[in-house]
C-alpha cells in the first residue's frame, strides 16, 4: 500500500483490544452518529441524558412555558418552583398596595370600609350611623338617661331622661278656695269660695303629697276671664304664671302646668293680675310614678 499505511488482516484484528472495544459499543451508536436518537443512552460527555419519561413531560407541558422562559407570562400557570403563581387579578390588588402600607393609618382603614378604634374617646361612647355608609361617635349620656330615637338629631338618636321602667298615675291634690278680689293675695288652703283671700302663709300653703310633676291647674271661678292671671308658688318662690286661656262659658277650665315637686314642697296660688277671679275654687293635678 501507500507510504505510512499498513494493511491489517482480519485475522490479525481478531481478539485485539480495538476489536473488543468496537464490538462492545456498537449498540450505543447509531448509523448517523447521533446519541440523542436512542432512548437507552444514559450518559454522554459531561452530563446525564434525560429519560424518555422526562422527555414526555417536557413535551406535554411546553404550552405552559413561554419562549423567553418566563412562567409568569401565562395565566394558566398554576405552580412553578416552590410556590403557587398568583392570578392577574391578585397581581392587580397587590400593585395597589402602597409601599410600607400601614394598617393603622386612618386613610387606609377608611378605604377598607373599617372604623378606627380611636373614634371612641371615653367609656360609654357608641358608634352610630349618620347616613348611608357613614359612622360617627355619640358621646355617652348622663347617668340613668336612655337612648331615644329622634329624627331631628344628626345621628337620629339622643340621650333622654328615662321613665324608670314603671308607669305613672295622676291625682287631684291641694284644694284652695277664696273670694279672690285683690292682686297679690293668696287663695286659702282647703278654703271655701267665700273665704277672704289672705297672705298669711300657714293659711295659704299646701304640702305636696308625693314627688312628681304638677301638670294642670283646674279651676271654677265666678268672674274670671281669659285675661285673668294666676301665679303658682313653690316653697315661697314663683314657679309658674298661667292665664286662664281655657276658661269656658261657666267660668271653669284647666290650664297646663309643668312644675316638678317632691313630697312636702309648700304650694300656693296667688291672684296675680288683670281680671279678678272672684269667688273661686282651684286644685292641682299631680302626675307621679308608681
Amino acid at each position: 500500500g501507500a507510504e505510512g499505511s499498513k494493511a491489517v488482516s482480519p485475522a490479525a484484528l481478531a481478539g485485539s483490544a480495538l476489536a473488543i472495544a468496537v464490538t462492545a459499543n456498537t449498540a450505543k451508536v447509531s448509523a448517523a452518529g447521533s446519541v440523542t436518537t436512542h432512548s437507552d443512552v444514559t450518559s454522554a460527555g459531561s452530563g446525564a441524558i434525560i429519560t424518555s419519561g422526562e422527555r414526555s413531560a417536557i413535551s406535554t407541558n411546553s404550552a405552559k412555558v413561554s419562549a423567553d422562559g418566563s412562567v409568569t407570562t401565562h395565566n394558566d400557570v398554576t405552580d412553578a418552583g416552590s410556590g403557587a403563581i398568583i392570578t392577574s387579578g391578585e397581581r392587580t390588588k397587590l400593585s395597589g398596595i402602597e409601599t410600607g402600607a400601614d394598617v393603622t393609618d386612618a386613610a387606609n382603614v377608611a378605604g377598607a370600609g373599617a372604623v378606627m378604634a380611636s373614634l371612641a374617646d371615653v367609656k360609654g361612647d357608641i358608634l352610630v350611623a349618620t347616613a348611608d355608609d357613614t359612622v360617627a361617635r355619640l358621646a355617652v349620656g348622663t347617668d340613668t338617661y336612655v337612648l331615644t330615637a329622634d329624627s331631628s338629631e344628626a345621628s337620629g338618636l339622643k340621650w333622654a331622661a328615662g321613665g324608670g321602667g314603671g308607669t305613672t298615675a295622676k291625682m287631684a291634690c291641694c284644694p284652695y278656695g277664696a273670694k279672690s278680689d285683690s292682686t297679690g293675695k293668696f287663695l286659702i288652703a282647703n278654703g271655701k269660695s267665700t273665704d277672704a283671700d289672705d297672705s298669711s302663709k300657714p293659711k295659704t300653703r299646701h304640702a305636696a303629697p308625693l314627688a312628681g310633676t304638677l301638670i294642670a291647674l283646674v279651676y271654677q271661678t265666678k268672674e274670671g276671664t281669659t285675661d285673668t292671671q294666676m301665679k303658682v308658688h313653690k316653697n315661697g318662690a314663683s314657679a309658674q304664671t298661667v292665664t286662664l286661656d281655657n276658661i269656658n262659658a261657666t267660668f271653669g277650665g284647666a290650664e297646663t302646668l309643668s312644675i316638678s315637686v317632691v313630697a312636702g314642697d309648700k304650694l300656693e296660688i296667688e291672684y296675680d293680675a288683670d281680671d279678678k277671679p272672684g269667688e273661686c275654687t282651684m286644685y292641682f293635678v299631680l302626675e307621679y310614678s308608681l
